[in-house]
């Protein structure tokens, strides 16, 4: 897709993991629900999203071990019934966008503003693939019909030959100019200027 030149930037970390079996995209939950400042425990927002919006474990996202345990090589106090979870891109942005504060709206102009440049850029090159696909007919045509081919030559030889005469009629007449330019003796030209 190439780079993306959208003001707004969602500072959430994309990997590709497996989920259901397929390799995909996919985002950690948690990190997702920190960076759209939510407001409310990363537990409950994700059930009731999960609940709203119909999304499917194993198709959606999928619950990965408790590997926070250890934080900073430290035990943590709590979280051991704490659940982690990777979300498709999908999933992640249908999230955001649903979101009604300031950081939703952002990822809604940045998921917008993607969108935007994917449609341009999947336009532009099917209009190159139709016009390349137009000239390859127009020459499969062209070649596969020997009278529009011995057309097509004995235009080019008559659009040679008539710039070649535009070309021999200029030198001629910037030759035929040159010929009739009267040469005057300094001296008579310096009598005139002064009788001025």
């Amino acid at each position: 897709m190439g780079n993306l030149s959208t003001n707004i930037a969602v500072p959430v970390a994309v990997s590709s993991e497996i989920i259901g079996g397929d390799e995909v995209n996919a985002v950690d939950a948690r990190e997702l629900h920190r960076w759209l400042d939510i407001g409310r425990p990363f537990a409950g927002w994700f059930r009731q999203r999960v609940k709203e919006y119909g999304f499917s474990e194993g198709e959606d996202f999928t619950e990965v071990g408790n590997n926070l345990a250890f934080q900073n090589g430290k035990a943590s106090h709590g979280g051991h019934n704490r659940r982690e979870y990777l979300i498709t891109i999908d999933m992640a942005k249908e999230l955001a966008m649903v979101e009604r504060n300031e950081r939703g709206r952002q990822a809604r102009r940045y998921f917008i503003a993607c969108e935007k440049q994917v449609k341009q850029a999947v336009l532009a090159q099917r209009q190159s693939a139709a016009t390349i696909d137009q000239l390859g007919d127009m020459m499969f045509q062209t070649l596969s019909d020997p009278a529009r081919l011995q057309e097509l030559l004995l235009v080019y030889v008559e659009a040679a030959r008539e710039s070649q005469s535009r070309a021999l009629s200029a030198e001629m007449r910037a030759l035929a100019h040159q010929s009739m330019k009267i040469i005057i003796p300094p001296e008579v030209k310096a009598r005139f200027t002064r009788q001025k």
